[in-house]
């Protein structure tokens, strides 16, 4: 499915995201946000956590302006973010993963102490 931000930011610093797709291996998923993305908080790490099927390669987030990638969190998925991706900081002795991809338009991707696996085709 399409999910859009209806206030124009995704923040999931609360819990996890789970994306079920149902045993059907072909499920997309396309989050759209005119601002930006926050996955985890300082001190709160979160999962984008996959079922039942779902694979990091039929997620993506478009982003508007910037993603930030908190220290070790679990994100999947493709990131498209117009202004910068952010992914952990310095200093940091656990782990932050990414299965998929970050991209920025016209602005820096920064990756610190952080494992991406890329998906299979």
């Amino acid at each position: 499915g399409i999910y859009a931000a209806a206030g124009g930011t995704f923040l999931l610093t609360g819990s996890d995201l789970t994306l079920d797709a149902q045993g059907d291996t072909d499920a997309v998923w396309v989050f759209q946000t005119a601002a930006g993305l926050t996955i985890g908080a300082p001190g709160f790490p979160r999962s984008i956590i996959l079922i039942n099927g779902a694979q990091a390669k039929n997620v993506f987030w478009y982003v508007g302006t910037a993603a930030r990638i908190e220290d070790q969190c679990s994100m999947v998925g493709t990131i498209i973010a117009n202004s910068g991706v952010t992914i952990s900081t310095a200093g940091q002795l656990a782990t932050t993963t990414l299965e998929g991809r970050a991209l920025s338009l016209i602005a820096s991707v920064t990756v610190v102490n952080t494992l991406i696996y890329v998906p299979a085709p």
